[in-house]
Order: structure tokens, then sequence, then C-alpha cells
């Protein structure tokens, strides 16, 4: 009876404090370009993480993890050769929705790792070449184009299936906000 009893505590222990880690609404779609600060330099040790690969439009890119920012917006990655895996999205290759975000471009110009993402066409392939583990594949279904402020829940939440989405910015740039006034999402499905 101890046992059960403590088992029990323990359990809704786990339960809440788990509940509280998850984000209660989903993310706006965040500002993923223009960075202000210049590129990281990439670390001399070999790199074991994870890796998007678009042969189609010349992507290697290092998969890292983000989160939120305190406004509510899903975090980008701190470069604009790396892209950031949404944290409280699906894991890669299981049932639910992964979200990938990188950047369009840097404050100079610079061409970011998804600067050539808008020439993705349903049935093109996508990678996931994984550290220790098989290598991942996904198939473009479709894209879309949001306006920046919109929190469209098919873009972290799926029906059905293992999918992956990434991001980027299109459309115009807004000085005054510092940003693109657009989000490209490409939806894709694991194979």
């Amino acid at each position: 009876m101890v046992v059960f009893a403590t088992a029990s505590i323990a359990g809704v222990i786990y339960w809440k404090t788990k509940k509280t880690t998850k984000p209660a609404n989903l993310p706006r779609l965040t500002a993923i370009s223009k960075q202000a600060e210049p590129p990281k330099q990439e670390p001399s040790a070999p790199d074991t993480s994870d890796h998007l690969v678009i042969q189609g439009i010349g992507v290697d890119a290092k998969i890292i993890s983000v989160g939120l920012t305190k406004e509510g917006n899903m975090e980008a990655p701190g470069n604009i050769y790396d892209v950031g895996l949404y944290k409280y999205g699906a894991k890669l290759g299981q049932n639910g929705t992964a979200v990938l975000a990188g950047h369009l471009d840097g404050a100079n110009g610079e061409k970011g790792v998804f600067y050539s993402l808008d020439k993705l066409k349903a049935g093109d392939i996508i990678k996931i070449n994984r550290n220790n583990a098989t290598p991942l594949t996904y198939k473009v279904t479709k894209t879309r184009v949001y306006k920046s402020t919109n929190k469209p829940s098919e873009v972290f939440k799926s029906a059905s299936g293992a999918n992956l989405n990434l991001i980027t910015c299109t459309g115009s740039w807004d000085k005054n906000k510092s940003q693109y006034d657009e989000r490209l999402v490409v939806f894709t499905t694991l194979v």
C-alpha cells in the first residue's frame, strides 16, 4: 500500500512537472532573417549532430534545439547557417509534427540556410542524416505563405503521420519592425 501511494504521488509530481514544460499555445511564426549579429564561427571539433540535407537547393545544415522567445515566437538559430528544431514539437521520425526554422538571409544580405527554400515543390526529397540512427527521408507535400503574426495550427500540429515542416521568411522587409512580413512554410511527410 505504501509503495502504491509513493508511486502515485511520484506519478502526479512527474505529470505536473512534465505538463508545465510545454507551452500552452502554439507559437507565432518567428522573424528569422536579417541577423543583427555576425555569424558565429563553426566549432573546430568534428560535428556529430544531426544534419538537414536538401540536395536540390544545396542545404547541409546542423540541427540545433530551439524553444520559445518571451514574446511567444518560435526561437530561431543564432546564426544563418544552422536550422532550429522546435523542442516542443514531435521528435524527428516520430508521429506528429517536427518543425525546423532557418534564416533567409543575414544583416548584410548574405544568403542564409533557407535562402532557396522557395524553390522546393511537391515531390522533392529532404533528408535528415542522424548521428547514431538510420537517416530519415521526407517528401514535400505542399508549400504555404502566412503573415508573420499568424499562429497557423497546421504548421505545428498534424492530423496524422510523421511530418516535418520547414519555416523561413518571405515577403517584404518592414524597416519599422525589422522583419519580413510573411513566412514560407514547406510541409513534408516521412516516406
